[in-house]
């Protein structure tokens, strides 16, 4: 489920999960820094078209800038591995900047990139030998 691969030396990795969006499979980034999930403003516009995507009043930071105008949007179904969640609330971004890199060096687009809030909350596990992230669904 967990793939690791190198930008471009065998000392720069990231970490790309396979999640599953309504009856779409979606490319995710695991980002132990970032604090919250966020999905790509253009990738939920064409997967789930009818989705309602509303101007949030707080400005993001992080992913190389200081201003990132969000958005949120309830998520009617979204799986994670053995992780199941249901009308769950995230932040919508603008991921081009993130997506343009990985295009320019020849990897697929990401739809979101996976936070804390979700790997705290479900008690995730990365386990790099075995390549596998695995959550702890009892928790609360």
């Amino acid at each position: 489920m967990l793939e690791i691969f190198s930008l471009d030396d065998d000392n720069n990795f990231h970490l790309k999960v396979t999640a599953v969006l309504g009856e779409y499979q979606i490319k995710m980034i695991v980002d132990t820094g970032a604090s919250r999930t966020v999905f790509d403003k253009n990738s939920i516009s064409l997967l789930l078209p009818n989705i309602e995507i509303t101007l949030s009043n707080q400005v993001s930071s992080g992913l190389g800038t200081n201003s990132m105008v969000s958005h949120l949007a309830l998520l009617p179904i979204l799986s994670i591995g053995n992780l199941n969640l249901n009308d769950y609330e995230t932040v919508i971004l603008d991921l081009e900047n993130v997506n343009s890199v990985y295009r320019g060096l020849g990897f697929e687009e990401v739809a979101g990139v996976l936070g804390c809030d979700i790997l705290l909350k479900y008690g995730a596990v990365i386990n790099f030998n075995e390549k596998s992230l695995v959550f702890s669904t009892s928790m609360d």
